[in-house]
């Protein structure tokens, strides 16, 4: 990288530049008035914070800024009542949690100085993520020391959310974009019989017969959060006879939360968490996996009554309990099969490294063969996410079928993807069909993504004579623990990082005696997670004719690496002179944090006023020896430029 140098003078020009940076301050500062910053957008106010961070103020004029533009008080004082914005905290978080309210926390936490999660880069205002790592653990102790919260462990708990909304007035706010989580206030709700299923046969091996349908209806006065249903196997018939329960959403046809077993009471809590909305009514199914041959009874008559509905807080009123069909066990009759389950060509085939950015991966792929018995519908695929990524590190989710794209939906807790077909997917007898699951890495440095089929009834498929529902069997090459198909796991990388010089910048004629002259210009490009270089040392040649066309100010001063935008992010520092004109170089000891993605910086400083004409300057760095402690800023991991 290489400039070359005159002493040809821009003054003029930088004067003005000066002057409209003091005018621009003025009107901010004078004519902003606690009126119109209330009703400034988000949009705006990062416009504003913007500008002045490339007129380069400092960090503590910015969070003072920053706090008056959004007509907050400082969460670090302890105060309460105040207006400031709260973020929005259902659930505790701690070192590895990522999501939304993550962000909203970082955000909230920059609102001032003395909890600030990073002054720059990752973390920073402006800059928030939905992980929380290291610094957002240090900041959100530092709101607990100023709150008098204890343990002051990092950890935000019930008494540390309770403290930041007793700061904030409670007042909730979401990160732009995002939709509010759903509050269950409702204080009544119904349960109704609905028309019962026939009564028929339950066949060995058979999935999800029906056997008894509910309403849920909630009332006027607000949302109603129900955790499960518990319900009980009664009738002539034993529980060796059920593999599992479940729950069956009829408006969509997903099952909800996974295949509950009897208890010694006979009864299972059945479903995940889910909200009946003010004023509506659900419909719901209880249905039954059935045994295999050994252990179904020919003969005997069992049902299941609908016991209680659980409720976070609302009163259930209506007529319990609620008894459906009563089927028959079944032994003889012989239903269609899937014959075989296998890895599908699509399938990794071993497990994997990819880098935050990775899109269109494939995590899992299997391929279903039909039995000769009858031709089957596909109607659904139900997905467990089961490792240590969480729902807001991936994005894009979907499963594939044959080349055709289907959305899946995301249960409650972010652990489970699934996909429904609407009017289901032949499969003819004898013949197969390939099912994966694939989708994008945008975060989780460090942890590990894994999608596998949970339990072999997730597969929902049904005969086209009989009408029942088919339990795939286990297959000895795939089955693995209680893990009915796994998928392979892929670890999501830590940071990475490619440095190179940006050629846009070349070697031009710069000025004597002016600050902030371009001396060189590199790319860096980072992926997988923001990672801090603290230090970074610089090269200087100068070219012989420098040491005789030198007098007693040949200095090279005010070094300083800025961003695209303007903002220094290191220096300034003056360069190391070996003799008159003649320098060993620079070393820059500001941490400077590089975010994920493609940026563009320079390297600018002020040539001194005894060097003559030209005389060329060239600035050289290798990252694998110049640069000190490289780490990934979620993680720590040391990187190798």
């Amino acid at each position: 990288m290489s400039i070359t140098l005159t002493n040809k003078s821009i003054s003029t020009k930088v004067a003005a530049v000066a002057l409209g940076v003091v005018l621009a301050a003025g009107l901010l500062f004078t004519f902003v008035t606690p009126a119109e910053a209330a009703s400034l957008t988000e949009s705006q106010i990062s416009s504003i914070i913007g500008l002045l961070q490339s007129f380069g103020a400092d960090q503590a004029t910015i969070n003072n800024v920053n706090s008056s533009l959004r007509g907050q008080a400082s969460p670090g004082t302890g105060s309460t009542g105040t207006s400031g914005a709260c973020p929005a905290l259902t659930r505790d978080l701690q070192l590895g949690s990522s999501g939304e309210d993550v962000k909203a926390l970082q955000m909230f936490l920059n609102s001032s100085a003395t909890t600030q999660v990073a002054s720059a880069g990752a973390g920073s205002p402006g800059n928030e993520s939905t992980y929380f790592g290291g610094l957002t653990k240090a900041a959100a102790m530092k709101f607990q020391a100023a709150n008098n919260v204890s343990p002051i462990a990092g950890y935000v708990g019930r008494i540390t959310r309770a403290a930041i909304a007793a700061v904030c007035g409670g007042v909730v706010v979401t990160p732009p974009g995002t939709t509010p989580p759903p509050v269950a206030t409702g204080t009544g709700l119904s349960v109704s019989t609905t028309g019962q299923p026939a009564n028929t046969l339950a066949v060995y091996n058979a999935a999800r017969v029906p056997f008894t349908r509910f309403t849920l209806t909630a009332g006027n006065d607000g949302d109603v959060l129900v955790n499960s249903v518990t319900v009980e196997r009664t009738g002539l018939a034993v529980d060796a006879n059920f593999a599992g329960v479940t729950l069956i959403d009829e408006s969509t046809g997903m099952q909800l939360g996974i295949a509950k077993t009897l208890g010694s009471n006979h009864q299972a809590a059945v479903g995940e968490a889910f909200t009946v909305p003010r004023g509506t009514s659900k419909t719901f199914v209880v249905a039954a996996n059935m045994g295999t041959a050994a252990n179904v009874n020919g003969g005997e008559t069992g049902s299941f009554d609908v016991k209680s509905i659980n409720t976070a807080s609302a009163i259930v009123s209506g007529s319990l309990p609620i008894r459906g069909a009563t089927h028959t066990m079944n032994d003889t009759l012989t239903i269609g099969t899937i014959s075989d389950i296998a890895r599908g060509p699509l399938d990794p085939g071993n497990n994997a490294t990819k880098e935050v950015g990775t899109t269109g991966y494939t995590f899992n792929s299997l391929r279903l063969t039909v039995g000769s018995q009858e031709d089957v519908r596909l109607y659904s695929v139900r997905w467990n996410q089961a490792s240590s990524t969480g729902a807001a590190d991936l994005a894009n989710i979907v499963t594939v079928v044959d080349g055709t794209t289907y959305q899946t939906t995301v249960s409650s807790d972010g652990k489970y993807y699934s996909t429904m077909f609407p009017g289901g997917l032949l499969i003819a007898k004898g013949l197969s069909k390939e099912i994966s699951v694939k989708g994008d890495i945008v975060s989780g440095s460090g942890r590990a993504a894994s999608f596998v089929i949970e339990k072999n009834t997730d597969l929902y498929v049904t005969g086209e004579t009989y009408h029942y529902g088919i339990t795939p069997p286990a297959d000895s090459d795939t089955s693995t623990g209680s893990i009915y198909y796994p998928g392979y796991t892929v670890t999501v990388s830590g940071g990475s990082m490619i440095f190179t010089q940006n050629t846009a910048v070349a070697s031009q004629n710069i000025a004597v005696n002016l600050a902030n002259q371009p001396l060189a210009s590199f790319k860096m490009k980072i992926d997988g997670e923001p990672i801090s270089v603290q230090q970074m040392v610089f090269d200087i040649a100068t070219g012989s004719e420098s040491a005789t066309a030198c007098s007693s100010s040949c200095t090279l001063t005010d070094i300083t690496i800025v961003d695209e935008n303007g903002a220094v992010v290191s220096g300034p520092k003056d360069a190391s002179a070996l003799s008159a004109g003649i320098f060993t170089g620079v070393t820059l000891t500001d941490t400077i944090t590089f975010p994920i993605g493609e940026h563009i910086y320079t390297v600018r400083g002020k040539v001194g006023s005894g060097f003559g004409t030209d005389v060329t300057f060239r600035l050289t760095t290798n990252p694998a020896s110049d640069w000190t402690t490289v780490k990934g800023q979620n993680t720590g991991n040391t990187i190798t430029p």
